[in-house]
């Protein structure tokens, strides 16, 4: 008999994009001003601080070094105002004049956030900011480390990529350290990142001969510490022949924002949105124009949410510069913090652990969002969202069981960590049943293949429950029974197996005894409700199949289960 992956059925389960509660707001003159533009906001980890860039303000910080090495910054001498509209000409590609006027002016501030305002505004000085041009764009994955366009080095030398500095709260920072992308190749110094918050993924905006015009979006992920790898093209669902820039990946990883002046927006460029379909980050659904009044017939660019997701902070033209506002977003339940699931992945023959991966990822998610590869066949990982996850191994070969995971539970149960451990059964050896003519027949009419036998559908129900140590059906079980009845009369040529599974404590015999007589239970039920005794079978399996350990009451519980296997639909 072939082992199928069960399923376990959540019921009224529902998940939603991030919505908009009321209009955006546009942020205090402290940080907006009339005469220049302010982008690129950003958020610290803590919430408390937002940082943003300043474009041609004459305050900018004036230091760089020159030729003979010496950091100088008088912005009065005619001398360093000529070197500096040098090297600004040398940056853009033509002629600048005015540096202090010029769009390579930018400078990077940040405001201090409380729940009741927005001020306390700090320019930061050298090394963290330059004469040159400079930007933050991401948090990293540690605290107080941020990363910033251009790469600097003590020389004085600037060149094209990334940089990560940690800053304190005063806004001092070390000379900010180069970032590694393998093949960083592009044919415009105009870039963009994002950084998902574990540090494993880069989103890139820039424009590369491999693209498909100006600047189009790439992934790179995380190699070894401060290494990424070469940058891969994330398709034309998500790229076009115009511009996407400014990306940004949602606190869960599951969304993509970002801007484009593709043709279907409502101004010049519009902020999007698109679902992440896979662990790829490569399979995308069709970007969507994002809602809530933020999108205008002017630009909007940007996007950047709080840790938390309480706010949608962007920058529009609207008003005349670039300004950044801010929009609050309808709250959704959280987990008080990061809960863990950590396993074994088994051989279900040899009983040992295996060399394998893991697909996991939230429930309501059509495909997996998260892989592992596990060597020793044993795996850790974080639950941060407040709806159930789904967990499937997979090995050339073998069956795999998938199960689901709800941290809502291990929550209000105080459990922090949850021990796991999911089964792989190696297929049978299908070449060996062949007979020497049924192999000649193969070579003979290579079209016809001996597939596997369809996989069949199991539903595991947690939620079927009994009085304990009997085969008493309780009255809290109604729901998932009329789940049943309703399918099995809605489709009556539907046949089914029951499997009834128990945790370990007892006699064995004992025990697949039980879990017997409560698969007859549910075949009782159903009979008693109109459906032919026919078209089900009952099994009675004990604590053979233990999904989880059964070393702690909460594992117990959950092997203490009903397994309903579709046999003919």
């Amino acid at each position: 008999m072939y082992y199928v992956p069960p399923i376990i059925l959540c019921i009224g389960l529902s998940f939603s994009l991030l919505s908009a509660q009321g209009d955006p707001e546009k942020l205090p003159s402290c940080v907006n001003t009339d005469a220049y533009d302010e982008t690129t906001p950003v958020l610290s980890r803590n919430g408390d601080k937002l940082f943003f860039t300043r474009t041609a303000d004459p305050g900018f910080e004036p230091s760089y070094i020159n030729q003979e090495g010496a950091i100088t910054s008088n912005k009065q001498d005619a001398l360093y105002l000529g070197n500096l509209a040098m090297i600004y000409s040398q940056i853009a590609g033509k002629k600048i004049t005015d540096p202090s006027a010029s769009v390579y002016n930018q400078d990077i501030w940040f405001a201090k956030i409380t729940p009741d305002s927005i001020g306390g505004v700090v320019h930061p000085g050298y090394p963290l900011n330059n004469a040159l041009p400079n930007s933050l764009v991401s948090v990293s994955s540690l605290p107080d480390e941020y990363i910033l366009v251009n790469q600097f080095y003590d020389d004085g030398s600037m060149y094209s990529g990334f940089s990560k500095a940690t800053i304190d709260d005063q806004g001092r920072s070390k000379m900010p350290q180069p970032l590694y992308i393998y093949q960083f190749d592009l044919t415009s110094s105009d870039v963009d990142l994002t950084m998902t918050p574990d540090g494993h993924i880069l989103v890139i905006s820039m424009q590369r001969s491999d693209g498909k015009g100006l600047k189009d979006m790439y992934v790179s992920f995380y190699i070894r510490e401060n290494v990424w790898s070469s940058p891969m093209h994330m398709g034309s669902v998500l790229n076009t022949s115009f511009q996407e820039t400014s990306p940004h990946i949602s606190p869960d990883k599951r969304f993509l924002y970002f801007s484009s002046n593709r043709p279907g927006g409502i101004g010049g460029s519009d902020i999007y949105v698109s679902e992440r379909l896979n662990y790829s980050w490569l399979k995308w659904s069709e970007p969507k124009l994002l809602n809530g009044n933020v999108n205008t017939v002017s630009d909007e660019s940007q996007p950047y949410f709080n840790a938390d997701a309480t706010y949608l902070y962007f920058t529009s033209r609207r008003d005349g510069t670039s300004d950044i506002f801010r929009q609050l977003q309808t709250p959704r339940p959280k987990l008080k913090k990061p809960l863990y699931v950590r396993g074994k992945i088994i051989d279900s023959e040899t009983g040992l652990p295996v060399h394998s991966e893991l697909l996991w990822g939230q429930h309501s998610a059509d495909g997996f969002l998260e892989y592992f590869n596990t060597y020793t066949g044993e795996f850790e990982v974080s639950l941060t969202e407040y709806e159930p996850y789904k967990f499937q191994p997979r090995k050339a070969n073998h069956y795999a069981q998938r199960i689901l995971v709800d941290p809502r539970g291990m929550e209000s149960q105080g459990i922090d960590t949850l021990d796991l451990i999911l089964y792989l059964e190696p297929k049978p050896n299908r070449e060996a049943n062949i007979t020497d003519a049924e192999k000649k027949h193969i070579r003979q009419n290579p079209v016809e293949k001996y597939d596997d036998a369809p996989r069949k559908e199991t539903i595991t129900f947690y939620d079927i429950n009994f009085v304990k140590g009997k085969s008493i059906i309780l009255v809290k079980s109604r729901g998932a029974l009329k789940y049943v009845l309703d399918r099995m009369t809605d489709q009556p040529t539907m046949e089914i197996l029951i499997e009834g599974h128990t945790d370990n404590v007892g006699d064995e015999a004992a025990l697949i005894d039980l879990s017997l007589h409560r698969a007859e239970a549910i075949r009782d039920y159903l009979v008693f409700k109109g459906i032919s005794a026919d078209r089900i079978q009952v099994a009675g399996r004990g604590a053979s199949r233990a999904l989880f350990q059964n070393s702690t009451e909460s594992g117990r519980e959950k092997n203490r289960r009903v397994e309903i296997t579709v046999i003919k639909s």
